[in-house]
């Protein structure tokens, strides 16, 4: 799949639903009395794994859109079980501790990824409790489980890891036993939350999990957004701009990552802190920043070891040097030789050193072909590495990423305004349509500014298919509106387009010109204007004027195209020699390099008798057009009153919202008062 750049991302986002948080719901839910409902789970490759494996002890589950129904087995059979956990490590290891504890026998095999991952983490504890684990080599699945009455045991743990707890905790359940565990290293209480939820007679204190075993009942359940891919979403704010996601998991062993992000200079906030059916959720939030290197210990890289990935990348656009070590692998951390390809091989600088790995920051990524090797992590971040770089660049499989984040381009694109240039203008836009999107109090949004590095052509298009919508800026109009399925007004008159929605080209900048005048008080209805040019923009405001039953008469020194334009008004368009004439109303839609090339003298612009000059081509600067005009008490316009109106109405457009006027000019006050403090 081929990613192109970004020159800036803003945006409000939801991360999925927690995946580990899914597979424990839907394993408590399995050898829970009664019904359990799992509202807003992850539903995706590794999850439908582990239902899949439930299913098959004999429970009942029914998924409808965001809700898993799950019925819980009502009384297991002492067959040999076989079940396919995939990839999933998660659905392994916790029903490794379901079968130990329910007393069957069952073979979990594994696919290639998960084949090469150590067991025995999982084999020890079950095995103190009295149930045999069988590993392939002594190590790696498929593994072979024969359950056991269960003895009570006080089992002390160091692993980083929650799967291994919750592997225990599930035996005891299911087999009625009573388990103490100890962690040395805190990690996720969400299994013991939820036991508790669900009537476990279970205590927490502090380290110390004290369990007895005996029956839970099943019960409605929330599942928060997952902290791990929520990351990839705010490396693009740390990056590129501004991005919050929202309703993510806070818990202190998931948000670990965010503390070594503070350490290289992120700024990264979190907000609007809530618990939510025992956990703790909230809205986190990654400014653009600078940042400086760092050292991850072997400690820390265990506690944040699927972040590695994304980390990598954020490293490698750090100033100097920074060193991730990760020990001689445990089976969780096997990534190191995957960061480096994907590094160097879009122009970073990454090495090992025997533990671990080095990092040396670059200014940006050139951008090249990434390989992911079929991980969703290095896939995630080979995306935003793209992104953030030059060039942009192949990245050979990305099905593999719906492994995590299924929906992941659909949630970055599918309520996003897209800006489609390099100008001055389209990075104003950039930042207008956040502003307005905010405003909107819309739940989700996003807005990029993207510029293609290969020039306008089909492909780049093709990439961004699934947006809301675009805001258009040279040299990408022609191909824009080339590439429309339909057209709306005046784009099919003038043959040009500002803003795409659903496919269908509109040219809202006349309009928003209209409404930058109305803003001061002027009408353009039976007015004497002058439009200055004849590119888009001027074409744009020549078709909207005439309809809004101006005078208009245009100034352009090859008078052949505007000739051509005038045929095809509704309304007379009239064509003027010079800029001598009295009017009401100038519209300058020239460029200023169109002006110097064509040796234009601004100064013998008339302004007796002129009620107000909108100047296109100054966006928040003075011009000599300007100077003149405020001297002469002319009320003054300048091009980012268009790019606003303009945006208000791309943005009213992308997402149903009604355009209102009056809506659209206290927003525009509000703008203006916010961008002078």
């Amino acid at each position: 799949m081929k990613i192109y750049p970004r020159e800036e991302i803003y945006g409000r986002f939801e991360a999925p639903s927690d995946r580990e948080r899914t597979h424990n719901a839907i394993i408590l839910g399995s050898i829970a009395k009664g019904k359990t409902y799992i509202v807003r789970p992850l539903i995706c490759s590794d999850t439908m794994q582990t239902i899949s494996c439930v299913k098959k002890l004999g429970a009942k589950v029914k998924i409808k859109n965001d809700l898993i129904e799950i019925r819980g087995v009502k009384g297991y059979k002492r067959n040999s079980y076989r079940m396919d956990c995939g990839n999933s490590s998660a659905t392994m290891r916790m029903m490794c501790g379901v079968v130990a504890g329910a007393g069957i026998s069952a073979v979990l095999t594994a696919g290639k990824h998960l084949s090469a991952k150590n067991m025995k983490d999982v084999k020890i504890p079950l095995e103190k409790m009295g149930a045999t684990v069988a590993l392939t080599d002594y190590t790696v699945p498929p593994v072979w489980v024969d359950g056991a009455p269960l003895h009570s045991v006080e089992v002390e743990t160091d692993s980083t890891n929650a799967q291994i707890k919750s592997a225990i905790l599930y035996a005891g359940v299911c087999g009625k036993a009573n388990i103490s565990i100890t962690e040395t290293e805190k990690t996720d209480n969400y299994a013991e939350t939820l036991l508790k939820e669900m009537g476990a007679n279970i205590v927490i204190d502090d380290d110390k999990i004290t369990l007895n075993g005996g029956e839970i009942k099943g019960i409605t359940t929330y599942i928060g957004g997952d902290t791990d891919s929520a990351y990839v979403l705010l490396a693009l704010g740390i990056l590129l701009g501004c991005v919050t996601v929202k309703n993510v998991v806070l818990h202190p062993s998931r948000i670990y990552l965010i503390e070594i992000l503070r350490r290289m200079g992120a700024d990264i906030r979190i907000t609007d802190k809530k618990l939510l059916c025992g956990d703790l959720i909230g809205d986190i939030t990654a400014y653009k920043s600078k940042l400086r290197a760092t050292h991850v210990t072997e400690a820390e890289a265990k506690k944040i070891a699927d972040n590695i990935p994304i980390l990598a990348v954020l490293m490698g656009l750090a100033e100097g040097e920074s060193m991730i070590v990760v020990g001689n692998g445990d089976g969780e951390i096997r990534r190191e030789e995957y960061v480096m390809n994907m590094l160097n091989s879009i122009g970073g600088k990454c090495n090992s050193f025997g533990d671990g790995i080095r990092i040396v920051g670059v200014d940006k990524y050139s951008g090249g072909n990434i390989k992911t090797y079929g991980d969703h992590r290095i896939a995630l971040s080979s995306v935003v590495a793209l992104m953030a770089s030059n060039l942009g660049g192949e990245i050979d499989d990305t099905d593999c990423i719906a492994i995590s984040f299924p929906k992941f381009f659909e949630t970055l694109n599918g309520s996003t305004v897209g800006v489609i240039g390099s100008t001055k203008a389209a990075d104003m836009t950039c930042r207008i349509h956040k502003y307005i999107l905010e405003k909107l109090n819309l739940p989700v949004y996003g807005t990029m500014r993207i510029r293609s590095a290969e020039g306008p052509t089909r492909k780049f298009y093709t990439e961004f298919r699934e947006y809301r919508g675009y805001s258009v800026f040279s040299p990408y109009r022609n191909d824009a509106y080339r590439y429309a399925v339909k057209y709306a007004g005046g784009a099919k008159v003038l043959k040009t387009t500002n803003a795409l929605v659903g496919g269908r080209a509109y040219s809202f900048e006349g309009a928003a010109a209209i409404s930058a005048l109305r803003f001061i008080g002027e009408d353009v209805a039976f007015k004497k204007v002058l439009v200055i040019g004849i590119g888009p923009v001027a074409r744009s405001v020549i078709y909207h004027f005439s309809n809004a039953k101006a005078n208009v008469y245009v100034y352009n020194p090859d008078q052949r195209p505007v000739y051509d334009i005038a045929k095809k008004m509704k309304y007379n368009v009239g064509v003027v020699g010079g800029l001598s004439g009295e009017y009401e109303i100038i519209v300058n839609a020239m460029s200023l390099k169109d002006i110097s090339e064509n040796n234009i003298d601004l100064g013998k612009v008339n302004m007796q008798g002129v009620k107000a000059l909108l100047d296109v081509s100054s966006l928040s600067e003075r011009t000599n057009l300007i100077e003149t005009a405020l001297s002469c008490g002319v009320k003054v316009i300048d091009g980012s009153s268009i790019a606003f109106f303009s945006a208000y109405l791309t943005d009213s457009a992308c997402f149903g919202k009604n355009n209102s006027e009056n809506d659209a000019f206290y927003m525009y006050n509000d703008y203006l008062r916010e961008s002078e403090l």
